[in-house]
């Protein structure tokens, strides 16, 4: 869940509070009025459990209308609270809808059952990152039927995912946090495919010390990055424009004999 809309759900509870505890008023106020009248905690309760809560075989409007007299303070004073205990009643009901309603639309739920999923896996390949290399890498380890994950964070990417059927996590996969939601502990592989090599970098040293057996590969966008990113536990680093370049110069030695393949991790 996004930072924003946990902090509306934390305020919307506050205010939630602040509301219940204004409600209390009007039922003390009640209590002391009818405790006026008949002396009596029990009458007293008794009153506010049929004014303000509506309780079966509760009604003590009877023996109210013999101790207290009409159009005395006291009267006027307990018919106003009963109109504003429907008052309370309207507010403190729409409020609750309201916050229900927006509890509900605030929970993914697409991405907690996803997460649900991915709490499930083992011996899986991590995607960090759904970029072009990623699309390709997705569709190979579908067609094989391995199971993997995709953790990211932008919303448009995730929507693809989600379209896709993919798991996913969302979330920072330079962060800690993400890598254990996708099972960093339990995955065979992980594969960063970024474009910015610092964030794959970071990954890497990330996975590597959450999991010190996976098998780590990334995706590089300079040469002096490889071996920045195999000294940080990248068992295999791609630089996917050089492996263009080697593809393009094998399939012209060989005069078109070997087909190009699309490039990708």
């Amino acid at each position: 869940m996004a930072e924003g809309g946990a902090e509306e759900i934390r305020f919307g509870w506050f205010l939630l509070f602040i509301l219940l505890l204004l409600s209390l008023i009007p039922i003390l106020i009640t209590f002391n009025v009818v405790y006026a009248i008949f002396h009596s905690p029990y009458e007293s309760l008794y009153t506010i459990a049929y004014v303000f809560f509506n309780a079966n075989g509760v009604d003590p409007f009877a023996s109210v209308s013999r101790a207290l007299p009409a159009f005395s303070s006291n009267f006027d004073m307990l018919t106003s609270l009963v109109i504003i205990d429907g008052l309370v009643r309207i507010v403190v009901i729409g409020f609750l809808i309201s916050i229900f309603v927006q509890l509900i639309t605030n929970i993914d739920i697409r991405s907690k059952l996803s997460l649900f999923k991915a709490r499930r896996l083992r011996s899986h390949v991590i995607i960090a990152g759904y970029y072009d290399v990623a699309e390709d890498v997705c569709k190979s380890l579908k067609d094989h039927n391995v199971d993997f994950i995709v953790i990211e964070d932008d919303e448009k990417k995730l929507e693809i995912v989600q379209n896709l059927g993919y798991k996913f996590v969302k979330g920072d996969f330079t962060k800690d946090s993400a890598l254990k939601d996708a099972m960093v502990d339990k995955a065979k592989a992980i594969v960063f495919s970024s474009k910015d090599d610092y964030r794959n970098l970071f990954g890497v040293v990330t996975a590597h010390y959450l999991n010190s057996k996976i098998k780590i590969i990334s995706k590089a966008s300079q040469e002096n990055s490889v071996t920045k990113m195999h000294r940080a536990g990248a068992v295999l680093c791609v630089v996917p424009e050089i492996l263009a370049g080697i593809e393009v110069g094998e399939y012209i030695s060989n005069a078109g004999a070997v087909p190009v393949r699309k490039i990708g991790v």
